[in-house]
């Protein structure tokens, strides 16, 4: 799946989630809290006193041990923001810093190709993004990466994801 100029942090948000819904092993478990966007100072103070961190990150992952990569639960907490024009608050600078202090991941992307390049070296993904430009699909199931086995992947890459 390419990432197109206009898509806005919202588009990619969905597109990102329902990747995640097909990538992420049985065991992971994200998680979005909706803490953007203009509110009224009463209802910010509110989420405030009830606990929401401003800065947090658009999505958190968690990962048991035996789908880490490394062997051992772990949580990733990635920041989307759109190609152009997007860049992190000072709120936003503040929490990553103190999430890698907590020694968790924390990532950047713009695009759903860099998410999968955030996963990849932590996460035993369950699928490849298929970048043949002519799959319609998108992504085909691999786990391992040892190729497709569902029926639906793009035919002119066969299934294995990439040319």
């Amino acid at each position: 799946m390419t990432f197109i100029c206009g898509v806005t942090e919202d588009e990619l948000q969905k597109q990102v989630v329902n990747w995640l819904d097909v990538a992420l092993p049985p065991g992971c478990i994200y998680h979005h809290s909706p803490n953007e966007g203009t509110r009224h100072v009463a209802f910010k103070r509110k989420l405030k006193l009830m606990g929401t961190k401003f800065g947090w990150p658009d999505l958190e992952i968690f990962v048991p041990g035996d789908e880490s990569r490394v062997g051992i639960s772990t949580s990733v907490f990635i920041e989307l923001k759109r190609l152009k024009g997007g860049k992190l608050t000072p709120n936003q600078e503040e929490m990553r810093n103190r999430l890698l202090l907590a020694g968790c991941h924390w990532g950047l992307a713009r695009s759903l190709d860099q998410v999968e390049e955030i996963l990849q070296p932590i996460i035993k993904l369950r699928v490849n993004q298929c970048h043949h430009r002519g799959c319609k699909n998108g992504w085909v199931y691999a786990p391992d990466g040892e190729g497709c086995v569902q029926s639906e992947h793009c035919p002119k890459c066969d299934g294995k994801g990439y040319l």
